[in-house]
């Protein structure tokens, strides 16, 4: 596939996982696969002190990823409702102490305070040695809450997950120097289908990469080259894999009308690859296809990942050099 960039990930027990990359990257969470371990390899890998267990290769220069390239940060839909509690460990809470840090009158103003403090403690007929405990800016984030919009309702996981990223995207630029590398686990996860749909144009309108993995069709990617699906702990979607269908195909198709059909056989039907499916093109079966190359490319694909499937075609309604070709996975699914 043209101008795909893949990473070959080596941990250290020598597992080696080619991931296909881009600015907006999903993989297919396949149920039987090991793509969480990948990730923490990746977490592990881009951090300030990198693993040296680890090591990533690009294929298009040989070379290996620099780990500085970028900052990664692993978060799911609890995560980032947890920042809504400002811990201290939690992005929210850095970003404001940053900008209170950052504000000159914050020094002014906590210095009136304590002197305040200091006052209203001499109101005390004092008979202990009592002073009063200094008042700084981490003192003052513990008194903040949030109080939302009351037109908006945050009762809803959405709208508090809409309302927070943003700002810890903005956080995670500053510690990054703008070269963040967003891991999100199943993004879908507690969402409607609508919901789904919002978040998922929120999450590929982001200045910053982001990996996610997951089994809805609504975050996958909408380029051929940024999909990943594992099976047996190998890289499915390849250029190789393109470059078979071509060659191997019974009828005359162009590459660009292969990846066409490959991505909407993905798009469409990825949930029903583990259920040994009946393909049909005459009646309702659990994937339904008409046209001779989503025939051909769903049958191709599945027989290439060792999916189980069963074949219920009418044969009169496509070509010869098709039906022939089927003949050999009427006789071996």
């Amino acid at each position: 596939m043209e101008n795909q960039i893949v990473w070959e990930v080596r941990n250290a027990e020598k597992n080696t996982v080619s991931l296909n990359i881009g600015k907006y990257t999903s993989i297919i969470d396949d149920h039987h696969e090991h793509e969480e371990e990948m990730l923490h390899d990746l977490n592990l890998y881009f951090q300030k002190r990198a693993s040296k267990d680890i090591t990533i290769k690009e294929n298009v220069t040989g070379e290996i990823v620099d780990s500085k390239e970028f900052t990664a940060f692993v978060v799911d839909h609890i995560s980032i409702d947890a920042e809504h509690q400002l811990a201290a460990s939690g992005l929210l809470n850095k970003k404001l102490q940053r900008d209170l840090l950052n504000n000159l009158e914050t020094e002014g103003y906590l210095n009136s305070i304590n002197i305040l403090m200091d006052d209203f403690l001499n109101l005390l007929e004092k008979d202990m040695p009592l002073t009063v405990k200094r008042f700084d800016h981490k003192q003052f984030l513990k008194q903040l809450t949030f109080e939302y919009d009351f037109t908006i309702d945050y009762s809803r996981l959405i709208n508090r997950l809409t309302g927070v990223l943003p700002l810890l995207i903005d956080e995670m630029n500053k510690q990054s120097n703008n070269n963040t590398l967003l891991i999100y686990m199943y993004p879908e996860s507690r969402l409607s289908p609508r919901e789904q749909v919002e978040f998922s144009k929120l999450l590929k309108s982001l200045n910053v990469t982001v990996i996610v993995l997951t089994d809805s069709t609504i975050f996958f990617s909408d380029d051929m080259n940024t999909i990943n699906y594992m099976r047996f702990g190998e890289q499915v979607i390849t250029s190789e894999l393109v470059s078979d269908m071509y060659w191997d195909s019974p009828l005359d198709f162009s590459r660009e009308e292969i990846k066409t059909s490959l991505l909407k056989l993905i798009n469409n039907y990825s949930n029903k690859f583990e259920l040994k499916p009946v393909i049909s093109n005459y009646k309702i079966s659990d994937i339904v296809l008409f046209d001779s190359i989503d025939i051909y490319i769903c049958c191709y694909f599945l027989k290439r990942c060792k999916h189980e499937f069963t074949l219920d075609i009418s044969f009169d309604q496509i070509p010869a050099s098709l039906y022939e070709y089927l003949g050999i996975f009427m006789k071996t699914v």
